[in-house]
């Protein structure tokens, strides 16, 4: 199994950490991260959080980051750094209209463009831009424009132009010139792949890497989600409504603790979505907590390497909804991965309706002891945590 660097997300022999600086900046930098950018391999915003000791990253899903920016203590002349056409340079400015704070979107430039474009709180901000004294030394992702530059080589630049008088700047661009090297590196010495190439066995199939760390860090999930705009006649009123979460039950898989929440919403769930799920009016009513309160409470009991693991992908997105974004895997996928593998190699054409959960459970004949009275949610989760034991003991890792 290899193993991963939990500062920076990478493997040992691409572990930058060694070369982070620690720099005493004197005005706090804001990062937005957009979700896709948040386990990227060359995010360089971890640069950012960890080599500044005014910094922050913000991580939320696209909904939650909106009211999460209503609340936040930006001060009265913080200013986001975006290249428009109405936004003051930088190095015009003078000491008494520098901002007080940057913010930054971490992201593609499209993922830029969405941030702003969807978030009003943004949009009040004022908008400051520079112009940059070189192309990017980006040399693995390319820019749109040359006069673009990384999350880490903005920031750098800015706070040369801000606190020029700040030592150690220059140790975040060295940082960036690092993780790009390690990675044009470990590019060059790995086999080329081109069309001409041998036809060859079939190998092993490789699990995620994940799957073999301690069953205390492994969080099996799942979540459940009521229509945003409730029903009318009996249907949904949209067959795209957005999914309001309403349950939420967690396990670690050496079953230590667990966490099991009812929430509130703006609309009242179906009477035969609560009975699936075995909650009863009095429950919810009493016991419900809202979407805040249920993200303060899983975040107090998850650890920050703890990985979420859920069957369906639709869980996680609810996790992200709450405003949990652990790293994560969905165990559907690797299961389905496994079965197409295992049968290319058998030469025997997979089995009908592979990802179905209790189907996988009935093929593979694994123990699964179901709880007595339990609604959907928790026998969902005990499936979950089932599969995800078996699937461990067949890549060699014990459950």
């Amino acid at each position: 199994m290899r193993t991963t660097c939990y500062r920076c997300f990478r493997p040992p022999s691409l572990c930058y950490c060694d070369h982070l600086p620690s720099i005493q900046n004197r005005t706090r930098v804001t990062v937005l991260q957009h979700p896709r950018e948040q386990f990227h391999p060359l995010n360089t915003a971890r640069i950012v959080e960890n080599g500044l000791s005014r910094s922050r990253v913000l991580r939320y899903s696209l909904s939650k980051f909106d009211a999460v920016l209503q609340g936040l203590d930006l001060p009265s002349g913080a200013a986001i750094l975006y290249p428009s056409a109405d936004a003051e340079e930088l190095e015009s400015l003078s000491a008494s209209d520098v901002p007080g704070e940057i913010v930054v979107l971490d992201g593609t430039w499209h993922h830029a463009k969405t941030l702003l474009r969807d978030l009003p709180a943004l949009q009040k901000l004022r908008r400051v831009r520079f112009c940059p004294p070189a192309p990017s030394e980006y040399r693995i992702r390319k820019e749109p424009r040359e006069d673009y530059l990384s999350t880490v080589e903005s920031v750098a630049h800015v706070l040369k132009i801000i606190e020029p008088e700040t030592p150690g700047l220059d140790g975040l661009n060295r940082c960036f010139r690092h993780l790009v090297d390690l990675n044009l590196g470990a590019r060059s010495e790995a086999p080329v792949q081109g069309r001409s190439r041998k036809r060859t066995r079939p190998r092993d199939h490789r699990f995620p890497e994940v799957l073999g760390i301690k069953p205390a860090r492994l969080v099996v999930i799942y979540c459940e989600g009521t229509s945003r705009f409730g029903t009318r006649d009996g249907r949904r009123a949209s067959a795209k409504a957005d999914r309001e979460p309403l349950v939420f039950v967690a396990e670690r898989l050496d079953a230590s603790s667990s966490l099991h929440m009812v929430m509130k919403g703006a609309v009242t769930p179906p009477q035969k979505l609560l009975n699936h799920l075995a909650i009863s009016k009095g429950e919810l009513a009493s016991q419900a907590v809202t979407s805040d309160e249920a993200q303060q409470r899983i975040q107090a009991w998850l650890n920050p390497d703890d990985v979420l693991v859920a069957w369906h992908a639709s869980s996680l997105a609810i996790a992200r909804e709450i405003g949990i974004a652990q790293q994560n895997l969905q165990l559907k996928k690797t299961y389905c991965d496994f079965q197409v593998a295992n049968h290319r190699l058998s030469h025997h054409a997979p089995p009908e309706h592979p990802g179905a959960l209790e189907a996988a459970i009935v093929r593979h004949e694994i123990p699964c002891a179901s709880p007595v009275n339990a609604g959907r949610a928790q026998l969902r989760l005990t499936q979950t945590r089932a599969v995800l034991g078996w699937l461990r003991a067949q890549s060699g890792h014990f459950p």
